[in-house]
């Protein structure tokens, strides 16, 4: 059996969730770094005059708590 290694990559123009809240330039990354690991990088967003951006991992090893390491960043 082979392994699953998927790499994702998304782009979406414009997502609308509400009247109130519509974000551009949404792109995202998620890849398994191992067989535990899944890792979100290259992921944010445009919101008003600013953007956020932000990167993470998940020990998808830990069933009962998943322990999620992330970092943010904002600018405007």
């Amino acid at each position: 059996m082979t392994a699953f290694n998927p790499d994702i990559c998304m782009y979406l123009d414009t997502f609308i969730y509400s009247d109130k809240l519509t974000l551009y330039d949404v792109q995202t990354g998620i890849t398994l770094k191992d067989s535990a690991t899944m890792v979100l990088d290259k992921t944010g967003f445009r919101f008003h005059d600013g953007s956020v951006s932000f990167q993470g991992s998940v020990d998808l090893g830990q069933i009962q708590s998943t322990p999620l390491r992330a970092s943010f960043k904002r600018t405007n």
